[in-house]
């Protein structure tokens, strides 16, 4: 029997679409409270803070922290503040409405103005990122500063509660709009405890998409719904925790009928070689999926009409959708032309993300010529 390249190739592109696994979790970046820019500023309290998480993930979706300071001293005072946050763009600061200058700066270990609690101190990167502003504080008085920021996510995927089915998850009208998908935010408010007596009274709202199911690791109550989502409210004296942490958890909205597209080439083993195209529609539920469609040569005669089932092994995931799975396929082809004819298909394939690479055996045991004829295709698929 002849060696195939094009199987060797095939294989190749097979191991090679393991490297762009994905981890089922990625916690956030940190950001987090103001703190001073030194080790303290003593005569300097954080009276009130006001905080609102927007947990929507648009574009447009801007966080407030808005602190009222108060300089407990009989004379003007100028300090340097710092406010952490990852993200670089678009953060703008004031003080009693005046607009500020903010400074990106990176604190390296060693770097940071206050020693994190035991409950953080292993969640901060070797460098953290925070803009750097200065604020003139009058004697004896409130200064209310704003500080308007995007709060990065991270994600935590484990929990396959909300998990695609294998089927569903090859289809990717199934992974829009986080889908089955669990967003990770953290706010950090130990940093606040640099100021004399830390934060006097807190105030944090949380704005979470209406569709989606929100925890959080302090007391919120569910608020009034608003454009877009709801808001979820909570009061207290001090510092509740050493961060505020939210997890959005997205439900599933699964497609039934999907698409694929493929092209490849059918060899024999006597030089035998055409090129072939494929346009399925699917049906999928759970691990399976029906599918029916064309087949045919844009350069000679061949076309046929498939009509498959595969079989897709595994259980449902939130984040099956990042990786590879392995398909196997059988179903029946009629073959329109050059001659009626029909046949059997018997096929497995590799699926990355959007990607499919599939290795099928038709056969003809009922060949008017040879008696039985059977033909390989390497096939290129892309799913929708």
């Amino acid at each position: 029997m002849k060696k195939h390249p094009l199987a060797f190739l095939f294989l190749l592109m097979t191991w090679s679409g393991f490297a762009n696994i994905a981890l089922p979790v990625m916690p956030p970046r940190p950001a987090g409270d103001l703190l001073p820019a030194e080790r303290a500023y003593d005569l300097l309290r954080i009276e009130r803070e006001d905080l609102f998480l927007n947990l929507l993930g648009e574009t447009g979706a801007f966080s407030t922290a808005r602190y009222a300071v108060r300089n407990i001293g009989g004379e003007a005072l100028a300090a340097d503040l710092l406010f952490l946050t990852p993200e670089m763009e678009e953060v703008t600061v004031t003080a009693n409405g005046t607009p500020l200058a903010p400074v990106p700066v990176t604190l390296r270990p060693g770097e940071l103005p206050w020693e994190p609690d035991e409950d953080t101190a292993d969640l901060w990167p070797e460098e953290v990122r925070a803009y750097r502003f200065r604020v003139v504080f009058a004697g004896g008085a409130v200064t209310e500063i704003l500080v308007r920021f995007r709060l990065p996510a991270g994600y935590d995927n484990r929990d396959s509660r909300n998990g695609l089915s294998p089927a569903a998850a090859g289809h990717p009208t199934n992974w829009t709009g986080n889908s089955g998908q669990t967003l990770w935010y953290r706010y950090y408010l130990a940093s606040a405890r640099s100021f004399k007596g830390g934060i006097g009274t807190l105030s944090v709202s949380v704005l979470a998409p209406r569709n989606a199911e929100l925890t959080a690791n302090i007391v919120l109550e569910r608020g009034e719904e608003i454009e877009g989502g709801v808001v979820y409210r909570g009061g207290f004296q001090g510092i509740p925790a050493s961060f505020v942490e939210a997890k959005v958890r997205y439900p599933v909205n699964v497609n039934l009928f999907g698409a694929t597209i493929g092209a490849g080439l059918v060899t024999d083993y006597d030089g035998y070689l055409e090129f072939m195209a494929q346009v399925l529609l699917d049906v999928y539920f759970s691990n399976h999926q029906f599918s029916a469609g064309i087949e045919l040569n844009p350069f000679g005669r061949g076309l046929k009409l498939p009509l498959l089932y595969t079989y897709i092994p595994g259980e449902p995931s939130a984040y099956v959708n990042f990786i590879g799975d392995l398909r196997f396929t059988a179903g029946v082809l009629f073959d329109l032309s050059p001659e009626a004819l029909t046949g059997f298909r018997v096929a497995v394939g590799f699926r990355m993300t959007i990607m499919i690479l599939e290795i099928t055996y038709d056969f003809y045991p009922f060949d008017p010529d040879a008696g039985y004829l059977g033909r390989m295709t390497f096939l290129y698929k892309i799913a929708f």
